[in-house]
């Protein structure tokens, strides 16, 4: 059972390597990721996949290769480049709260449109309403009165021998339908809603019977029940064919549900019909759609606006589809749900810019749709739930212990991490004394994830990040200069050339040498946060012990300068040397 779930959520990834970029900076993909990116990324990794089907290339999974290619050779060139970085945390914060408060400005001037609005229209609704108030008054006694009495009227039965069908299926429409049935279940005994077996069909004279008996009995009072029930014989065998027919045809009727009864129960006793895939795919899908996030996604692309999206995407689809598809049955299986849900995630990120509002959003949702779909799809394949269970049903809101009967207040209720199922703490099995810190799994999926780590993955938590980051939509970018070296790797020519920086290079000696060879000297020093502080250090030593009378400041900025030249290998000017103080 334990690799039955680690398989059924493993997903395979694929180690990247960007062109234009070194072996640094090799990524793992998803094939999600991969089919969201451009035809040339979708075509290369489509290739592979056929590579290795045929498996004409034995090492063609081997991730390994050889270290030389990370190491540098020797630095080509040196140049300044202007970037796109993101803010730091600080800026960051700073440009929330400046957009905050602009979004509340804008608000609070459309809330006093509104108000404006809403005023007149409710003057106008108050003259209209105090006008037709007398009215209404004054007709809803006699209104209630005869309301009343229709509700209360008894149903008027005539005579055995002149009721039609019609008559028949209005009296028993009266009564407690026969063969009950459950609002939203199309077959109760698989969901466990009925747990005996259904009661077998009345013949026409039971029918006959239990109309009548009670009428008979009133209009005979000082009548035994012997004798009722042989007025009720007498007057039956009296009646013609065609008068018994409207009994015949409801007896029928309850045969024939009868039979669909047996069918229903019969397929109940399946272990495969207990799993309810698609049933529990429509609650997946309610629960994408009442997303804020999701409102882009509920219907088609307007193509007449977006000229060029069907020559980008080649199977269009959305959420709305997805609904008519699954209630015209067009799904057979859950994975053919999956497929077309992800189409919508991955189409967004495809024609879309990626880091873009819409591209992040579409992230989110994609993160949100795979925990989701895991959790209440594919992990009750093997469980055998009956529907009536509450913990068959993780999504809705109420405890899925007591399936609600607890009504345990929301500040007592804890949710699992994994599948979203609410538990009042106190019907837990040990009780919680307080709702827990940090992540919590229900007893489902407690288990689960003690034993398979790959559900870490499957988390709510991990969601947080892409929630925000699409919540915050276009982050303002800010242009930065940043010292590049073309590198020469190893092992790899100079084809393969690259430009990195010095925290990727991760040698100061190659670029000290480069600097040497070309006469290249740094506008600044590059000192580490070390070999600042012990320069700092020595330059107040030599302060202290100099008898000269040259300021602190301008032997520490000597020193540096000095020892900056020393650095990359170049001899320290003789004045220079002179203002750092005695020779040591």
């Amino acid at each position: 059972e334990d690799d039955n779930v680690a398989q059924a959520e493993m997903d395979y990834e694929y180690l990247l390597k960007y062109k234009g970029r070194s072996y640094l900076h090799l990524e793992w993909k998803t094939a999600a990721d991969l089919e969201s990116m451009n035809k040339h990324a979708k075509t290369i990794y489509r290739r592979f996949l056929k590579k290795l089907a045929a498996g004409t290339e034995e090492d063609l999974e081997d991730p390994t290769f050889d270290p030389a290619y990370t190491e540098p050779g020797r630095i080509l060139a040196e140049e300044e480049h202007e970037i796109m970085v993101e803010l730091t945390d600080k800026e960051l914060l700073k440009w929330e709260k400046e957009r905050a408060k602009e979004m509340n400005e804008l608000d609070m001037e459309e809330g006093e449109d509104e108000d404006e609005e809403e005023e007149e229209e409710t003057s106008e609704e108050k003259k209209e309403t105090d006008a037709e108030k007398n009215i209404d008054i004054e007709k809803g006694a006699g209104n209630q009165t005869k309301d009343t009495d229709d509700d209360e009227e008894p149903l008027e039965i005539g005579e055995p021998n002149s009721l039609s069908i019609e008559d028949l299926r209005r009296i028993c429409g009266r009564e407690p339908p026969y063969y009950p049935s459950v609002p939203g279940s199309d077959n109760p005994y698989r969901d466990g809603y009925f747990t005996e077996p259904p009661k077998k069909p009345r013949p026409s004279y039971l029918i006959y019977q239990g109309i009548f008996r009670s009428i008979f009995g009133k209009r005979n009072p000082d009548a035994s029940l012997s004798e009722i029930m042989q007025i009720l014989g007498d007057t039956w065998r009296g009646m013609t064919e065609e008068e018994q027919a409207p009994y015949i045809q409801i007896a029928k009727e309850e045969a024939d549900q009868y039979e669909k009864e047996k069918a229903l129960l019969e397929r109940a006793q399946r272990p495969s019909e207990m799993w309810q895939p698609l049933r529990r795919c429509n609650a997946v899908l309610d629960r994408l759609c009442s997303d804020p996030f999701a409102s882009v996604f509920l219907e088609p692309v307007d193509t007449s606006v977006y000229n060029d999206y069907l020559e980008m995407i080649d199977h269009p689809m959305d959420l709305g589809t997805v609904r008519q598809n699954l209630r015209n049955k067009k799904y057979q299986t859950p994975e053919a749900f999956a497929r077309d849900v992800r189409k919508i995630w991955n189409n967004c990120k495809i024609f879309n810019q990626h880091g873009s509002a819409i591209w992040h959003v579409a992230d989110y949702m994609s993160k949100q749709f795979e925990r989701i779909y895991h959790a209440w799809v594919l992990d009750f394949r093997d469980r055998y739930l009956r529907w009536v269970n509450p913990a068959a049903r993780p999504w809705e809101p109420s405890c899925r212990q007591c399936d609600g009967k607890c009504k345990t207040p929301d500040n007592q209720m804890v949710l699992c991490d994994h599948c979203d199922a609410m538990y009042g703490i106190s019907c837990l099995k040990p009780k919680l004394k307080k709702i827990p810190k940090g992540v919590w799994h229900c007893p489902s999926c407690a288990p689960k994830v003690g034993k398979n780590h790959t559900v870490s993955i499957l988390s709510a938590v991990t969601e947080h990040a892409a929630r925000k980051r699409a919540e915050i939509g276009d982050v303002p970018m800010k242009t930065v200069k940043q010292k590049m070296f073309l590198v020469k790797w190893q092992s790899l020519g100079y084809e393969h050339c690259t430009w990195e920086t010095q925290e990727d290079i991760n040698d100061d000696s190659i670029i000290a040498e480069f600097r040497r060879l070309e006469g290249v000297t740094p506008e600044e020093p590059n000192l580490t946060e070390k070999e600042l502080q012990g320069t700092i250090s020595l330059a107040k030593t030599n302060a202290q012990d100099s008898s000269k009378e040259t300021p602190f400041h301008t032997k520490l900025y000597a020193q540096t300068r000095a020892y900056q030249f020393s650095k990359f290998g170049q001899d320290i000017p003789q004045l220079l040397g002179a203002e750092c103080g005695p020779n040591t």
